[in-house]
């Protein structure tokens, strides 16, 4: 099997201009730091692919990157830009740390991603560091990744591409009997081949299991002729995540299958050809939706239409019926509509998306016509 090229990695200006992007996004003049510690957006922000890690950053050159002792060499590699700081274990902790680091530094008020924290964990750390006042930053770092930059632009077409020979792979070794189990381990190894990781849990739902959107590869459930096969997995390269999902049948299909994965497949045409940047979110998922409400199978669609992907699987935008958010040049989303009826099966075709000015490039070539094995 072919394989994608390997693609080096981004050098410490370019997380220099995510940092001002950050900050630019942020109106509160007074506030002086932000400790983060999303493992996706210390990435992000500084290189380093481990955990058990935060980074105290400021608007100018305080560049620190907190983990203990199992990550410190590694992050040293991978986070040249930052002073590495040991803590926890036998180490001072890091409410201990940061309580030294903002008298050092004089912090007052500290930005903070408050989704990322229990309750108990803020309330203990908000009771041992006195003197800081905290500042609640909800999604906002989120909102800064879900437009991506060259680099990440080029990494998650690497993940489409490998996905795509993923793909052409995989339909030549499903052949009648074999379980729903053994394709997705096949799926696994293909993508190890790759040289990548998956982007989630392989989904393979098989017969009457397509039904459930998130099936779980049953090892005892063999894949028969006249089956629907949905196969929704992806390739995540040097940490960025493709997501596709193809229904195949095994034979012909019946009337009602083609009917149902014609639906389907206009319903994806639709919405495509209107994702561009300057419309909202809820719009592009209102004519996918609409259009399958209107055919007869508007129950049988309940989830969102799709989602932005980059280091996570899910990010920003979510397109579903309430989002307002208005998408705009170089986010990168899915579109996968879907139709489910219990006791017969279900088929969703997803494309991943990078959005222009002027509409939308598909990432992933692999044909979203029905396949016939």
């Amino acid at each position: 099997m072919s394989r994608v090229a390997a693609t080096t990695g981004y050098g410490y200006s370019m997380i220099e201009q995510r940092l001002s992007r950050l900050w630019q996004h942020l109106h509160d003049d007074q506030l002086q730091a932000l400790l983060v510690n999303n493992d996706s957006n210390v990435r992000y922000l500084s290189g380093y692919r481990g955990s058990e890690s935060c980074l105290l950053v400021d608007r100018q050159q305080l560049r620190l990157l907190l983990t203990d002792s199992r990550y410190t060499e590694q992050a040293k590699r991978e986070a040249p830009g930052y002073t590495v700081i040991c803590c926890g274990g036998s180490q001072l902790s890091l409410s201990q740390m940061l309580r030294q680091l903002s008298e050092k530094y004089a912090i007052k008020h500290l930005g903070f991603e408050d989704e990322q924290w229990s309750v108990a964990d803020f309330n203990k750390l908000q009771t041992e560091v006195e003197d800081l006042q905290w500042q609640p930053l909800g999604n906002l770092i989120m909102q800064v990744r879900a437009k991506k930059d060259e680099q990440e632009i080029v990494l998650l077409q690497q993940a489409a591409k490998a996905t795509d020979l993923v793909f052409a792979a995989i339909a030549e070794k499903i052949k009648p009997g074999i379980s729903e189990k053994d394709i997705a381990k096949e799926l696994a190894y293909l993508i190890a081949d790759q040289g990548c990781e998956s982007s989630f849990p392989i989904i393979v739902a098989s017969g009457i299991n397509g039904a459930l959107p998130h099936a779980q590869p049953q090892a005892d459930k063999p894949v028969q002729k006249g089956d629907l096969i949905t196969l929704d997995f992806g390739c995540a390269y040097d940490g960025y995540r493709a997501d596709t999902t193809r229904t195949l049948i095994l034979g012909q299909p019946t009337a009602k299958q083609r009917q149902i994965y014609d639906i389907v497949l206009e319903a994806h045409r639709l919405a495509a050809s209107a994702l561009r940047s300057g419309i909202k979110a809820c719009q592009i998922d209102a004519l996918a939706r609409d259009y399958i409400t209107e055919v007869g199978f508007g129950e049988n669609f309940g989830h969102g239409l799709g989602h932005g992907i980059g280091l996570d699987v899910h990010e920003l935008p979510l397109l579903n019926r309430i989002s307002q958010q208005i998408l705009e040049e170089d986010m990168v989303a899915t579109i996968e509509p879907g139709i489910y009826i219990p006791g017969w099966g279900g088929i969703r075709i997803e494309n991943d998306y990078l959005l222009t000015a002027v509409g939308c490039q598909r990432l992933l070539d692999s044909s979203q016509e029905l396949i016939c094995l």
